[in-house]
């Protein structure tokens, strides 16, 4: 599949334009709609070029044009729809066709599959070479979007917030058992013979016997047989299984949860032994997920810091952040200073957690001087940086980031991405229509 652009500046009206049907009323009703917002000054921003990387140089098929794709992800999140739900609204709601610029095709361009796959090669891209796209994009249309609305970039707010991957707590029971289970199940499918020992973890029932079914004086029993059939299942495998994903995480959780012993026989890691820390597997379904305890509350999962601009006509999300939740605040703050345009010029001295800059006493009680002529602006700051604290909640309650459909770190990634810009694209609109309502009403004094 070829790139090819799709130049919204070239697009050709045809006479049968679903747009030229609409009633004045209907129009009228449009143009006050998020779908006005979003298709004339949003979709006409997104940049294609950084993701022909994903597609063949040589001739072939035309791919799905990526402006559109990107604009079908976006307004998925605004609307809370599933892949099925919003490319039905494409085919039968001119908001979506108006939206996506697409009012003038004869059959929408998007497929059931369209955007799984663009999905799927962004975050395949993001493995391979560790560049974000969609990062780019999101907050190339963030500055778009803030510099329409007359948003004051160089004043930013901070929040970090907890992502909870969408997966069970598990035990150390029941975290050997399922990795044990899984690799048993992918030789068994394979077609290798299995010993009569371990057959029965392909059995429906035996998670039930083996975890549910359980007396805690049992554990350690039913630990120590787990351990026993996870050395004899690795000597089963041999190197036949070297690039197999559970074989990978079996090896994992025994190096992270057990000691290896002179015999060749394993036992459980003890706080003695060490190495027990947030970076161990939490669960196989979500191998990238760690763990993390804040203000009394336990995490599985990642955590992300958001970045946010605010003024007179609303605010805009100018960056986000996304990583494991072992990631510390300090480390994000130190990212976003690095970022900072003035960061070089005043030659700060690196430690290990922060940045310090030491400055002379008389530049010191200038500070102070300046400081007490300015008590009401600091206050105002303060009011202004509590802000921020709207949009993890708003990303919580209205885009359900604790409860992605998806799992792993590239996966959610992406998703938390298109969630940012729904949630810009939300305060766009809202703002933008502040601004026509409050020109309209000067217009009539």
């Amino acid at each position: 599949m070829s790139f090819s652009f799709n130049n919204v500046n070239e697009e050709q009206i045809s006479i049968f334009d679903s747009y030229n049907t609409l009633t004045d009323r209907e129009k009228k009703a449009l143009s006050k709609s998020w779908a006005h917002y979003f298709g004339d000054y949003i979709f006409p921003k997104i940049d294609e070029a950084p993701y022909a990387v994903l597609y063949s140089t040589a001739a072939s098929r035309p791919n799905t044009p990526v402006n559109i794709l990107i604009g079908a992800l976006i307004l998925k999140e605004v609307t809370g729809q599933s892949d099925d739900e919003l490319l039905d609204s494409l085919m039968f709601d001119i908001r979506y066709q108006y939206a996506l610029h697409t009012t003038s095709y004869q059959e929408q361009p998007l497929s059931d599959r369209s955007l799984s796959r663009f999905r799927e090669r962004c975050n395949n891209y993001e493995v391979q070479t560790g560049i974000d796209l969609l990062h780019g994009t999101i907050t190339s249309l963030s500055r778009e979007m803030a510099e329409i609305m007359k948003v004051d970039t160089s004043l930013k707010r901070m929040d970090s917030l907890m992502v909870a991957s969408n997966i069970k707590k598990m035990g150390r029971l029941e975290l050997l058992y399922t990795c044990v289970a899984n690799l048993v199940k992918e030789m068994h499918k394979a077609g290798d013979t299995i010993p009569e020992k371990l057959i029965h973890y392909t059995q429906d029932n035996d998670r039930n016997l083996v975890i549910y079914h359980n007396h805690s004086e049992e554990t350690a029993t039913k630990t120590e047989t787990i351990l026993t059939d996870a050395a004899s299942l690795l000597k089963l495998c041999g190197d036949r299984y070297d690039s197999s994903s559970n074989y990978k995480l079996l090896l994992r959780v025994l190096a992270e949860q057990a000691v290896l012993q002179e015999d060749g026989s394993y036992r459980l890691r003890t706080k003695q032994d060490g190495g027990m820390n947030g970076s161990i597997l939490q669960n196989p379904s979500d191998p990238d997920a760690t763990y993390r305890s804040k203000a009394g509350n336990e995490n599985r999962g990642y955590v992300a810091n958001v970045t946010e601009a605010a003024g007179e006509n609303g605010s805009i999300v100018v960056d986000y952040q996304y990583e494991q939740n072992t990631y510390s605040d300090s480390r994000f703050l130190k990212d976003a200073i690095e970022k900072c345009p003035h960061f070089d010029r005043c030659h700060p001295k690196k430690l290990n957690r922060v940045c310090r800059k030491y400055v002379s006493h008389t530049g010191h009680q200038r500070a102070l001087s300046q400081r007490e002529r300015s008590t009401e602006k600091f206050k105002l700051l303060t009011r202004f940086r509590n802000g921020v604290e709207t949009v993890p909640s708003m990303l919580r309650r209205r885009h359900n980031v604790d409860h992605m459909p998806v799992r792993g770190y590239t996966k959610t990634k992406f998703l938390f991405g298109c969630k940012i810009a729904a949630l810009n694209v939300r305060k766009f609109c809202r703002g933008m229509q502040n601004m026509d309502r409050c020109a309209l009403i000067s217009a009539n004094v």
